[in-house]
């Protein structure tokens, strides 16, 4: 999409919201497949660990409780409007909550003189348009509104070198869903 094209569904606020979310090729065919569901976290925690070999009977419980104690009440698919933000969460090999727990297990495996390495997946970012009520964020349509009329207006001293749609790239605003977003919000999807 042009910088042209981008400004303007940014001025008008169209219906949708397009989003980015960061994540692997490991999760990529059930996305395209089934679209968002927000995680089951004790899910999560169980297949990262099964991934190394390990069940949580068999772990200290520090290495993922608190990640579990964290998430049990936030089981949200997060996204930005940020596609640079997005592809350096992807970056990160698992996601974020994936992340977290192979860090610790690798970190008590490296305590005990074991190495693990981490699992590389490759990274992807996919793009959503959706009804802004599908999503709750840390900016409403009028905040948004009005940091992008504050743009248009001091544009020429904002930009430099870049053009307006890496500007707004650039800003990174987080949104979350807390229900099923269907596989025909989905726009694309590219390895980055």
């Amino acid at each position: 999409m042009n910088w042209y094209k981008k400004a303007e569904q940014w001025y008008k606020f169209a219906p949708t919201l397009t989003l980015y979310h960061g994540t692997t090729e490991r999760n990529l065919l059930s996305i395209t497949k089934n679209g968002f569901k927000p995680f089951n976290p004790e899910e999560v925690i169980d297949q990262t660990l099964w991934e190394y070999g390990y069940t949580r009977d068999m772990v200290p419980e520090w290495i993922w409780k608190d990640e579990l104690n964290y998430r049990k009440d936030r089981p949200y698919i997060f996204f930005t409007t940020s596609k640079k933000q997005a592809k350096s969460y992807a970056d990160k090999s698992y996601g974020e909550f994936q992340s977290s727990i192979a860090n610790a297990l690798i970190a008590w495996r490296k305590e005990g003189g074991i190495s693990l390495s981490k699992k590389e997946y490759k990274p992807v970012v996919v793009t959503i348009d959706v009804p802004w009520e599908m999503v709750d964020g840390h900016k409403s349509v009028a905040e948004l509104k009005e940091i992008y009329q504050n743009i248009l207006s001091k544009q020429d001293s904002l930009l430099g070198d870049e053009t307006l749609e890496e500007f707004l790239n650039n800003i990174g605003y987080e949104y979350w869903a807390k229900n099923p977003i269907p596989k025909e919000y989905i726009t694309e999807w590219e390895y980055v």
